[in-house]
Formats: structure tokens, sequence, C-alpha cells
């Protein structure tokens, strides 16, 4: 098997998408592991290193804002390893989260060419 590229873990509640990204980052050369269950990804992160974490901001249980604190408080390392994903950037506790964490995100729905763009310079600067 080929170098690999990179390990990135996507969170979202949509499995659609979820599938979509996957096989999209696949296809560029990442190893992809997904779940739509917050509570999974945080046990997924204690026990596995990734390179970046693609995290929807709104899920059913643990949201991402939710899982960030979580991260920040537990495994501060990988804050700088998220890449948040959401359809909501206008309401004020989405806007106030953003802006508080300074986590980079892409608004859905965005181009596969704007998510390859972001992951490729988000893995590139990350110093492991």
């Amino acid at each position: 098997m080929a170098d690999r590229l990179g390990r990135i873990l996507i969170i979202d509640d949509e499995t659609n998408l979820q599938r979509v990204l996957k096989h999209a980052l696949e296809r560029a050369g990442y190893t992809v592991e997904a779940t739509g269950d917050g509570d999974v990804a945080l046990s997924q992160l204690s026990e596995e290193s990734y390179d970046l974490v693609l995290c929807d901001i709104h899920m059913p249980g643990l949201s991402g804002p939710e899982l960030f604190r979580q991260l920040e408080a537990h495994n501060p390392d990988l804050k700088n390893r998220i890449l948040f994903m959401t359809g909501d950037t206008v309401t004020p506790n989405t806007q106030r989260f953003l802006k508080e964490s300074q986590i980079p995100c892409l608004q859905k729905p965005f181009s596969l060419a704007v998510l390859h763009r972001f992951v490729r310079d988000m893995i590139r600067q990350d110093p492991a």
C-alpha cells in the first residue's frame, strides 16, 4: 500500500455526507474513519491518533462545541487539528463559538475542491 497522506476522523450525523467525504478523501490518499456520534468520536480520539478531525457543529447528543471543549480540556494538542463544518453560521451561539474557538469552519454546502485545500493546508501545517 502506498504511503498515506494522513489520518482523518469525520464526525457528522449526516451519513450521506460522511460517505461522500470519506470516499473523496480516501481517493486523495488519506486514511479516513467516520462516525456520527460525538461520544464515539471522543473514545476514538483517546485511543487513536489523527492528523485532522472534520467535525459538524450541530449533532444530536454531543455537539461539535461540546466535543471541542472536551478535547480542549483533556487532549489540547488536537485543538489545532480540528476543522468544523456547518450549515449554520448565522445563529448567535454558532457565531460566538467560532469566534471564541478560532477554529476554521467550512460552510455547508462546500465543494470538494475547497475541502481538499483546507485538509491539505491544515495537515501540512501540523508539526507532527
